[in-house]
């Protein structure tokens, strides 16, 4: 029988390295971590001394991973995945959305990532020219 080579490396205790700001992924029973820095960490029977997912962008320009997440397969923003997991687990539920600092995208940094309402994200990008064609009057 083929043996994986996680499995392998798992037995011989030649784990992946993982910095100590590292926090399970909530809604993901377990199977997933991230970091501070947005690296995403699989783990599983297969792969028990885990493995850092490479993330694409997503249509809208954000990076994104596969993986289960509140028991389905499914893409997610790793934006979205730290605000999840550092700053407040259920804001989307709250009605909030996650918020880029620098408005860069591709910056998942937590130290540029916030949770704020739909009208301070709509003003901000207004206010820094990230979305000009969505102004408010004064």
């Amino acid at each position: 029988k083929d043996v994986s080579t996680s499995k392998v490396n798992a037995l011989c205790c030649i784990f992946i390295h993982m910095p100590s700001c590292t926090k399970t992924i909530p809604y993901t029973e377990g199977f997933y971590k991230i970091d501070t820095m947005g690296n995403v960490y699989s783990f599983s029977s297969t792969t028990p001394n885990g493995h850092k997912l490479s993330p694409n962008l997503g249509t809208k320009g954000y990076p994104r991973v596969s993986m289960r997440f509140k028991g389905k397969y499914r893409s997610m923003d790793i934006h979205q995945l730290m605000a999840r997991t550092f700053i407040q687990e259920d804001y989307v539920e709250q009605g909030l959305v996650c918020l880029h600092e620098d408005d860069v995208k591709t910056n998942v940094c937590l130290s540029n990532l916030s949770v704020g309402t739909y009208s301070k994200n709509n003003k901000d990008a207004y206010a820094t020219g990230a979305n000009p064609g969505n102004g408010f009057k004064k």
